[in-house]
């Protein structure tokens, strides 16, 4: 088969509409084209001239050939053409056909022999032919392409060079090199040829790319105009580089000066025009070497390919010296993708399998096997298993997760042992954490199954526990984590990093605090596995612990739930902002290494100690960002946490309908009887409260209370239940049985926390005779005060305002209430706002005035005076002026003396003109 494609015109037009000049694509191409003609001038001396013009592909053979014989024609030479194509079937001679057909000869047109040799009858007729139709020019006959010809074609124009001397022939044959397709029979005739000459065509400097660059329109490749870039794609190819600026040009984001080719675009059509012109061996080695990518080595491609090493030696070179290559490696990596793509599944399969198989002989490291195991999907042989379960952890190291599913999914895939297989399972579990608890959660039931009938080994056991009780599901951990023998050995390992109180009495031995575990889950609770508040809140030494803890523990999958644990310890031992600065570090730490996963469990943690400080909006916004890090369509054991947070934050800032629509989701059935639903209890107990759906409420509460029984973590100190129940009964009116409830609740008050003590007695003071509900909530608000629960706090001063009120102390029970709707516009609780709204604007307050020895007091005494005035105590009023509290005490010791009082309760109920901001 014959091409007669349309040759290159001397002008062209660019995407742009410019007129550009043909010697743009002759860019450092002027020597051979003058040497082209040259031969030419030389050949009107009566000898013939035969001459080879080698390149590349792509690197513009064609362009060359036909500007010479363009050139040649203008000056009177008669001049053939034809392009030889490469296909199977192809009739011969078939480039000496297309050479006649495109002459008008003046009389009948010789014929010529389809057969396999050379017939000195037909030379004589066609050099007679020829020489007619010439009439006396030189003859210039052009063949391109002349690896694609047909031997026979090729043999005749060499005879007709013999046989023409005296009329001036030149034969210009076009190749491109080291292609494998070229005849060496017809290069050792030309070399016997006496008037034979090479000229070898190389593709452009990085000072030729500059040109042609500076050639193009200004907007194709901005300013300054920079070659290095571009050659170093292109290898100074012009085919290659004229893809790159029309891709360049059409790019509406394209930086100045910089190529960025996509796969399918221009440039990596024009790649694989190349390698298709290359012929088939040169695209085989290029699909070797895109899947070998760096460790493409003479070695490995020789066996790879099954051939030798000098074949795989002359295809580099060629694709090297075409601009596709730089060496064993792609030039650009789209060029390398590119060839990827458009490799047929079945092809790549085998060569990545191929490929694994030869890198892990040549033990290459488990990363650099893995990929080539997983793009094949090929888990056959023996050692595949081990290179993904290596490669997975070294993802992981990486932070690449999903990479690790990947890698893990494929060892689980037909694996007939059952205990690695369950040993993956449960490692892919637990990575998927890092992507989504909600995917983990939906892969815990094959861990499980595999627990049950003792198939994880104890460590991957120990793990999988703690992450059931991450997702809610407590019943489910304590059976697993009772059901191997020992409890205590899975936990050991935990001991050293457990906080004190973890269901167990610290001062006691291991064995003694299983002993007194509850019996559904000795295991859990003795080991450290399971997280209840601190039976000893109140014990600095536990948040100093926690700290300690977490300072030492690394962001892994293995310490994500002890990091959890210690977080919450910090925070419930009264170190909330303490425990939010280190959530919110975990939190960008896991954003750094693209851990959705982590950055959800962070959220949570981050809600529930906004929760903690009474800051309801903040809150809020961190459980819906829990959610949002890892949405899914359904309830989850794990969503459960961020669900609570969300509805009673909702609830303190008035928005019902919003909690309740959290609400009217159904609990998991995993997670119903678990301790993961006293914490919602106790928020759809409060939902319903401020709903005015009292029953409702006091049947939650009490439910708590049930459910805390059943797994023996009924303790006031860690579980104040009875706190919510009484508020319920109180609004009820049975003051009674809310006095019951407290009273049980004070007898553990020496081993609760703040928050917990200063709501106890809050409470307390609303079934206390009247003579004691001062002393009661002041004492609340001291305890509330170190809690650092804004909310609470404010609740216990609006009810210390109206025991002002009712003590007939109408100033100062304004004086707090206004207070207290500060702070509840602090924490967003606008239900409380609304309850204790000042009568009057801020601004009407009335200036200290006509208050005798009023004049003697100092700026900083006025400052101390206003607020312990307001219901601040030494310590808060400390903390705010940022002095201690013994200078608290001497200026109130300095005030009452001038003001001849003797306690603070008889401080003026006024502002002070120059006090300071009272803000909570």
């Amino acid at each position: 088969m014959l091409d007669r494609q349309p040759r290159i015109p001397p002008a062209y037009t660019d995407e742009t509409g410019s007129r550009h000049g043909g010697a743009g694509l002759l860019i450092e191409r002027d020597e051979i084209v003058e040497a082209l003609l040259g031969s030419v001038s030389e050949s009107a001396n009566g000898a013939s001239q035969i001459i080879l013009l080698e390149g590349a592909v792509g690197c513009g053979k064609s362009a060359a050939l036909e500007c010479a014989a363009t050139r040649a024609a203008a000056d009177g030479a008669f001049v053939l053409s034809a392009t030889g194509v490469h296909q199977e079937g192809l009739r011969a001679p078939g480039l000496l056909r297309q050479l006649l057909d495109g002459c008008a000869f003046p009389r009948a047109k010789p014929r010529i022999r389809a057969t396999g040799s050379v017939h000195a009858d037909t030379v004589r007729e066609l050099g007679a032919a020829l020489a007619d139709a010439a009439s006396g020019r030189r003859i210039i006959l052009c063949a391109d392409d002349v690896q694609h010809a047909d031997g026979l074609s090729l043999r005749y124009l060499l005879a007709i060079a013999k046989r023409i001397r005296c009329a001036g022939l030149t034969l210009i044959f076009a190749e491109s090199v080291d292609h494998p397709d070229r005849d060496p029979v017809f290069e050792t005739e030309l070399l016997r040829q006496e008037n034979f000459r090479r000229l070898r065509l190389r593709p452009l400097s990085p000072e030729g790319v500059a040109l042609l660059l500076a050639d193009r329109p200004r907007e194709a490749t901005g300013e300054p105009r920079r070659g290095d870039p571009w050659w170093a794609a292109s290898g100074g190819n012009p085919l290659l580089l004229r893809a790159l600026l029309a891709e360049h040009q059409a790019d509406p984001e394209r930086a100045a000066g910089t190529p960025r080719p996509a796969v399918g675009g221009p440039f990596a059509r024009a790649v694989l025009a190349c390698l298709h012109r290359g012929g088939l061996r040169t695209r085989e080695i290029a699909e070797a070497v895109a899947v070998l990518g760096e460790y493409s080595t003479p070695d490995l491609l020789t066996r790879l390919l099954g051939t030798t090493a000098a074949a795989v030696a002359q295809r580099v070179r060629a694709l090297d010296e075409a601009g596709v290559f730089d060496g064993y490696e792609f030039r650009h990596p789209v060029a390398a993708a590119t060839v990827r793509e458009q490799l047929p599944p079945a092809r790549r399969a085998a060569l990545h399998r191929a490929a694994a198989g030869l890198l892990h002989a040549a033990a290459m490291p488990a990363p650099v096997v893995a990929p080539h195991l997983l793009a094949a999907r090929h888990v056959d042989e023996a050692w595949s298993r081990s290179v993904l379960q290596g490669a997975a952890e070294d993802a992981l190291a990486e932070d690449r997760a999903q990479l690790a599913v990947d890698y893990l999914e494929l060892a689980a895939e037909g694996c007939r042992d059952d205990k690695l297989r369950a040993a993956i399972d449960a490692r892919i579990t637990q990575v998927t954490w890092r992507l989504s608890p909600f995917h983990a959660e939906q892969r815990l039931a094959g861990p499980v199954g595999a627990q049950r009938a003792g198939l994880l080994p104890g460590t991957a056991g120990e793990q999988l526990v703690r992450m059931l009780l991450l997702h809610g599901r407590t019943s489910t951990a304590a059976e697993l984590a009772g059901a191997g023998g020992d409890p205590h050995a899975a936990g050991a390992t935990l001991l050293h990093t457990c906080p004190r109180g973890f269901g167990a009495d610290p001062t006691r031995s291991t064995a003694e605090g299983a002993a007194a575990a509850p019996p559904a889950a000795p295991a859990l609770l003795a080991a450290g596995l399971l997280w209840l508040p601190p039976d000893r809140p109140a014990d600095p030494q536990l948040a100093a612990e926690a700290e300690q803890a977490l300072d030492a523990s690394p962001l892994v999958d293995a310490t994500l739930p002890d990091i959890v644990n210690q977080l919450r310890l910090l925070a419930f031992a009264g170190r909330p902002e303490r425990a939010a600065v280190r959530a919110r570090r975990l939190y960008q730490e896991a954003g750094r290494r693209g851990a959705p996963g982590w950055q959800s469990l962070c959220c949570a943690l981050l809600a529930e100690t906004a929760l903690l400080r009474g800051r309801f909006p903040e809150a809020e916004e961190y459980g819906r960002l829990a959610l949002g890090h890892a949405p899914t369509a359904g309830r989850s054991g794990y969503g459960m946490g961020p669900v609570v947070t969300r509805v009673l934050a909702l609830t303190a800032m008035g928005r019902y309908a919003e909690a309740g629509a959290l609400l009217a989701a159904p609990v998991p059935d995993e997670s119903a009887d678990g301790l993961d639903m006293l914490p919602y209890l106790r928020a759809r107990g409060r939902y319903h409260l401020a709903a005015n759906r009292r029953h409702a409420a006091l049947n939650d509460f009490l439910g708590m209370g049930r459910l805390a029984a059943r797994w023996d973590v009924d303790r006031p100190a860690l579980l104040p239940w009875r706190l919510d129940a009484a508020e319920a009964l109180l609004e009820l009116g049975r003051e009674a049985e809310a006095k019951e409830l407290l009273e049980e609740q004070h007898a553990a008050l020496h081993e609760a926390g703040a928050r917990t003590r200063g709501t106890t007695r809050r409470l307390l003071a609303a079934v206390a005779p009247a003579r004691d509900r001062r002393r009661l909530l002041t004492e609340a608000v001291d305890e509330l005060y170190r809690s650092g629960d804004v909310h609470e706090l404010a609740r216990t001063l609006a009810d210390l305002a109206d025991t002002h009120r009712a003590a007939g102390d109408e100033a100062r029970a304004a004086m707090m209430r206004r207070r207290v709707w500060r702070m509840a516009g602090d924490c967003g609780a606008q239900p409380l706002r609304d309850t204790v709204a000042p009568a009057r604007a801020e601004e009407d307050v009335p200036e200290l005035a006509g208050v005798p020895g009023a004049s003697r007091i100092s700026g900083s005494e006025r400052r101390v005076a206003a607020l312990a005035a307001h219901g601040y105590t030494n310590r808060e009023i400390a903390a705010k002026l940022f002095i201690t509290v013994s200078t608290v005490e001497q200026h109130l010791t300095r005030v009452y003396r001038k003001l001849k009082i003797t306690r603070r309760q008889e401080l003026p109920p006024v502002e002070f003109k120059d006090s300071v901001d009272e803000s909570a």
